[in-house]
């Protein structure tokens, strides 16, 4: 054939008998080895096999099709050299029937040879996949009504601790998510009646069988290890030269306590410890000797291992085992009604699509297990008989496989036999369908137990890349070293699972790229532009650098393999989501000369043309909805303005929009307006009759026809995009016409969980010249395809960690856990199981994301460029650079606690002292400075302009009437400016600030930046809190059973362990000050008050005051609304008592009353006020008690 392949190629292409595992690296040619490997079978001279004999899995029908071409391309070949050989023409023959596949497809043709076998009827129908949800939802709805006409206690309860308000659609997607899982199983029921094995509600108290405490276990250790690396690090430190020695006992003892709980084998005993763990504070005594900034390098480093040891005891250690086991028993009975729920639920979907011959996706595959494995789980004979027909089972992608793919290939393998015959190809590194319940972790485990030797079961990895220049490859592998580990990813990036270059890029004379290249934006907290348009521009700015006609870079052109000057069509952005991101980048790269094009936009259902043809629909089906109603007289479908709206509606506000329309049409006012509308009734009301007789799709075409609705969209700018959008909303109408749904009803509901699906809907795209535009597109989409640059762009992003904070999570390995409620009191039980299982799946979900990333930057040829945002650089870089200097700069914990992926590259690529160097990449920063000062430039460059501005300058005396227009017009401001900077609501702190403050021509909301956020364990940050928990504790206290401070003590741990203040509160509480207020004359006589039912805390109120009061140069009858919180007030026989608690550290006497009384007397002022106006009642007396000084301030 002609083609040149590795050693490790040619061993994959030529072994045989055996299983054989190919963990093929990004650009290693693994589709065109798998090809090879199929001729070579079909056309080996000895021992040649029948294309029919293999069964070849792909994971898309694209990449079947486009396998079966290959081969068939192939065998057209070799009949041109041997048109006689009879072998070949049989394989011709053969091919369009061949078994190269989807595992989908295989299932079918498993099921119509077989139907009879499990009682199927043959005229089976596979459902739509929106049809699918559709039917689950009414299903379980069905359900949930059924239970409450039962009225069961247990799921009463059920309901009010997990329904999400008055409705249950929160209860229904637990339902469907739960079953979903338990489909990724071979056997679902067996699942469902697992999923709370794990739950130590359910178990045995003793702890060394207690599976989830063995998971604590596990997990502490991992923590403890890291948690002593970082104190014997700092203890490294503070004996160097430099070092803050002083500190070295205080370290020690941190270090041997830390060494002590790592020893421990039990949960009690480790519990034990941790209840004992004292942090002494580290010395006060100065140190000349010793270097500052080593000096906070070991107290950042302590802090850490405070940190460390902080979430390990508030997560898995924050009360007695017996406690935390009596709380999951409380939890369970609540997670076994939802089991109960989601097995019903399962036999009742099953019926209902029995009884309209449909089944779905996960079906077939579980179908074809039924036919496969008798009820022992073992082979059935259709088993035995498809193992006989597969010389070899070959699965492409296999990391994307799960539990169901595997039970289905072992059961037709010859496994059993003693023969293994299954080859295997993937890349468990770009294993990214975690949300298909794809299960990376079945890869790894044979990628562990497969022995790269010669043997039955072989592993052979494909380590070289045909892709990428070196460069790239390079820093690619420099960061993943680091970011791909075991504990996160399942498994080491060592020298097996690095990239090596495979193709040698010719050297010459012009611009090539010669590293990867790291991006950074700086939003700076700039008011006129969002992060989103200021990193789209840092983006532009560098592709027009990258594609200027003089200075950029040249790339090989992949069809002729020359060199040329970089074009935009070269150029991929690929962001994590695409959501609300595309909008942006496309708008400002058009707005720098950039073409662009999106996959997905601002989707299909958003645009103008969709909107309004769904809003037809809807008032067809329901007339008394009022906005869509609304929408459709003002769309093109109407051309009703807002006048004529406004007087049709006026008529009478209490009635709905189509009553009114009716009204109107037969006795308007306006006699021109009354004609349009009946013209408009007449179409409306003609249409709603013709529904009942026609399909969707009709009806449709039937509205375009009668309004020339498409006509007018046609007409729009983008108007032939507009049209394919609609002609593409009438397809839908046609899929729908294929479920077993009707009615126009029942669409828009197929409309609406379209709209929600995952899936890309974006708007219809055309033709054109894709070499002249920038592509941008999510990662996922990226995936199997390449650019010569690569953006990765929007690294500043948040994660989503909805999963792993849900007061439910289910894994699939581990089961259902979640937090409960105590109803009684509406307090929260805090699960733990909950929280190990929430672990395992951030664990799972970094995994994942760690795996995102390396199939974004392994799209790139020859320039890879991470695009990131923040807002401060030099307070984000000196963040990064105290984790880089770590000697393992992403440890464990800091890979978990990332929230982007900045989190993790930021700090490895400035470790190195070079802002990423020595990993392979150059840094480069931008601001919005930049940006303005770049679109100064590119203005005044444009010759035409500047020469129209120049004459201008010069002759002033040519302004025309017109130009002296549009100037006057332009320079017009609102006389009544100042309202429009006026918000509607305000608080009464917003209010104190202002006081004194000089008034007119003030904005009343300035634009500012943002406080920076105080750190955990700062004073700050600590002085925060304690004002904080003395006001909740104070709001919560009973005053009336306080005898002792042991009282106050022992009310703040109930309150702890409630989950009504953290952990962290409980100690910062001051209870003796507490507790000399409560003694205090006015704690006593708040007592009384709440003994008497006279006592209101934490009262929020709303009221209005007139504007002027703010703005006294304004005499507008306006008002501002002001709300606001009262600490506290009581009622006494001659008046009503105010009470403000105050925590702030003032001088002690005289002044620091004044200072107190001097900062709130607005406030105390507008507390009055709203309580005399609230309450009808006199405020007699005003009180800031003042905690530090225990004293109170009458003002």
């Amino acid at each position: 054939m002609g083609k040149q392949w590795t050693e490790e190629q040619k061993q994959v292409i030529a072994l045989e008998n055996r299983s054989l595992l190919v963990s093929a690296a990004a650009g290693s040619g693994k589709t065109a080895v798998l090809v090879e490997r199929i001729i070579r079978k079909i056309t080996d001279e000895k021992n040649p096999v029948d294309i029919d004999r293999l069964l070849v899995v792909t994971f898309t029908k694209a990449a079947a099709a486009e396998m079966r071409e290959r081969v068939m391309a192939a065998v057209e070949q070799r009949l041109l050299d041997a048109p006689d050989n009879t072998h070949l023409q049989k394989q011709k023959m053969l091919l369009p029937s061949a078994m190269i596949t989807t595992i989908d497809s295989f299932c079918m043709h498993v099921l119509r040879e077989h139907f009879n076998t499990i009682g199927i009827d043959p005229g089976f129908r596979v459902g739509d996949p929106q049809e699918i949800i559709l039917l689950k939802q009414d299903t379980a709805k069905r359900l949930l009504d059924d239970y409450y006409e039962k009225k069961i206690p247990e799921f009463i309860r059920f309901i009010e601790t997990y329904s999400s308000g008055k409705l249950d659609r929160g209860i229904v997607e637990w339902i469907l998510k739960i079953y979903d899982f338990s489909q990724s199983h071979p056997w679902p029921e067996e699942w469902l009646e697992k999923s709370l094995l794990l739950n130590p509600g359910t178990g045995s108290e003793n702890e060394d069988e207690n599976p989830v405490l063995g998971l604590i276990m596990e997990e502490s250790r991992r923590i403890l290890g890291e948690m002593t690396g970082l104190l014997g690090t700092a203890l490294d430190m503070a004996l160097c030269g430099s070092g803050p020695v002083l500190y070295e006992p205080m370290l020690l003892r941190d270090m041997e306590q830390a060494e002590a709980m790592t020893e421990c084998r039990t949960y009690r005993e480790l519990a034990e410890h941790i209840g004992k763990m004292e942090w002494k504070r580290l010395s006060g005594k100065k140190q000349p000797e010793a270097d500052p900034s080593v000096t906070e390098e070991v107290k950042a480093l302590r802090q850490e291992a405070k940190d460390l040891f902080g979430w390990l005891k508030n997560n898995y250690f924050d009360g007695p085992l017996d406690v935390m086991l009596e709380r999951e028993r409380r939890i369970l009975p609540g997670l076994q009604m939802l089991m109960e729920l989601t097995t019903e639920f399962s036999r009742r979907f099953q019926a209902e699509k029995r009884a309209r011959n449909l089944i779905d996706f996960n079906d077939q595959e579980h179908l074809a297990l039924d036919i496969l494995l008798d009820e022992n789980h073992e082979p059935t004979g259709a088993a035995k008989g498809y193992s006989a027909q597969f010389e070899e089972i070959m699965c492409d992608e296999y990391q994307d496989s799960n539990q169901v793919q595997e039970t289905l290939f072992h059961s037709i393998s010859r496994e059993r036999e003693g023969r293994p015959n299954l080859f295997m190809v993937g890349d468990v590194k770009q294993s990214i369908y975690r949300f298909r319940m794809a299960e990376p972790e079945i890869f790894l485990e044979k990628y562990k137990a497969y022995s790269k030797e010669e043997g039955r079961h072989q592993r052979i990895d494909l380590h070289k890349n045909f892709r990428s220049r070196a460069c790239v490859l390079e820093s690619i592998n420099r960061l993943f070293e680091a970011m791909m580990t075991p504990e996160i990813c399942g498994m080491d990036y060592d020298a097996d699972a690095a990239l090596y270059p495979g193709l040698e890029y010719p050297e010459i004379d012009g611009p090539v790229s010669e590293n990867s290249e790291w991006l950074m934006m700086e939003h700076g907290h700039n008011p006129l532009v969002t992060k989103r348009e200021s990193e789209a521009w840092a983006v532009g700015q560098r592709i027009l650098e990258l594609t200027d006609g003089d200075t950029g870079i040249q790339v090989m052109d992949p069809d002729s393999g020359r060199y040329r000057r970089a074009e935009y069509g070269d150029i991929v952005i690929l962001l994590r989501t695409v959501k609300g991101w595309t909008e942006d980048y496309v708008r400002v790269l058009k707005d720098m000369g950039i073409p662009a094009m999106a996959e997905t936009s601002a989707g299909f259902f958003d645009t103008l043309e969709i909107q309004g043809i769904l809003n037809m629909l809807r008032i067809l089906d329901n007339p008394l909805q009022d906005i869509p109603m609304a929408a459709v007289l003002h769309s093109a479908m109407g051309h009703f303005n807002d006048a004529e709206l406004a007087k049709i509606r006026l008529e009478d506000r209490s009635v709905r929009l189509y009553v009114n329309m009716k009204h109107y049409a037969e006795s308007g006012g306006d006699e021109e307006l009354r004609e349009k509308l009946k013209r408009f009734m007449e179409g409306y009301e003609s249409l709603r009759q013709r529904k009942i007789h026609i399909s969707i799709e009709e009806l449709i075409h039937e509205i375009y026809e009668r309004t020339g609705y498409a006509e007018q969209m046609l007409a729009m700018p983008g108007g032939e995009i507009r049209r394919a959008n609609l002609e593409r909303l009438v397809e839908y109408a046609r899929d729908f016409m294929n479920t077993s749904y009707r009615g126009l009803f029942h669409f828009i509901r197929y409309v609406d969980q379209l709209k929600e699906a995952k899936e890309d809907l974006g708007e219809a795209m055309l033709p054109g010249d894709a070499r002249k535009t920038v592509r941008i597109m999510s990662i996922h989409k990226s995936k199997g395809l390449e650019y010569p640059i690569c953006f990765v762009a929007g690294l500043g992003k948040s994660m989503n960690f909805m999963e792993t904070r849900s007061r439910i999570v289910v894994h699939a390995g581990y089961g259902v856990a979640a937090d409960g409620v105590d109803l009684e009191n509406r307090a929260k039980i805090r699960g733990l199981a909950k929280k190990v299982f929430a672990r395992k799946l951030l664990q799972d979900q970094m995994g994942e994301e760690v795996r995102v990333l390396y199939v974004a930057m392994t799209r790139a040829r020859e320039k890879l460029i991470l695009v990131g945002t923040v807002e401060d650089m030099a307070q984000t870089a000196e963040k990064w650079a105290i984790s880089g200097k770590s000697e393992q700069p992403l440890t464990y914990s800091r890979m978990l606690r990332a929230k982007s992926y900045l989190d993790w590259l930021g700090p490895l690529l400035w470790s190195d002292g070079q802002q990423g160097k020595s990993r392979g990449f150059s840094f480069r920063c931008l601001n919005t400075a930049h940006m303005a000062a770049e679109e100064i430039h590119r203005d005044i460059s444009q010759d035409e302009e500047r020469k129209f501005l120049d004459e201008r300058m010069e002759r002033p005396d040519i302004r025309t009437a017109l130009y002296e227009e549009i100037d006057e017009k332009m320079r017009w401001r609102y006389p009544k400016d100042i309202m429009t900077r006026l918000q509607g609501k305000m608080t009464v702190s917003e209010l104190k600030k202002m006081a004194g403050e000089e008034m007119p021509g003030q904005v009343l909301y300035p634009e500012k930046k943002a406080p920076a956020e105080l750190s955990p364990g700062s004073p700050a940050y600590t002085a925060q809190q304690r004002g904080t928990a003395v006001h909740k504790i104070l709001e919560l206290l009973p005053l009336d059973h306080i005898d002792t401070e042991e009282d106050i003590k022992a009310f703040v741990h109930q309150c702890r362990v409630k989950g009504q203040i953290p952990e962290l509160w409980e100690d910062l509480i001051p209870t003796k000050r507490v507790f000399d207020f409560c003694r205090s004359s006015l704690g006593q006589r708040m007592a009384r008050a709440l003994k008497a039912g006279r006592l209101f805390r934490e009262r929020p109120f709303v009221m209005g005051i007139p504007v002027k009061e703010v703005y006294p140069e304004l005499e507008e009858g306006e008002h501002i609304l002001i709300q606001g919180v009262i600490d506290v007030f009581f009622e006494e026989e001659d008046g009503v008592v105010l009470v403000d608690y105050k925590t702030d550290r003032v001088p002690r006497g005289k002044a620091g009353e004044t200072l107190l009384i001097q900062r709130y007397k607005t406030q105390m002022d507008y507390y009055q006020r709203a309580i005399e106006q609230i309450s009808g009642k006199k405020v007699k007396d005003r009180i800031l008690y003042s905690v530090i000084m225990d004293r109170e301030i009458h003002c």
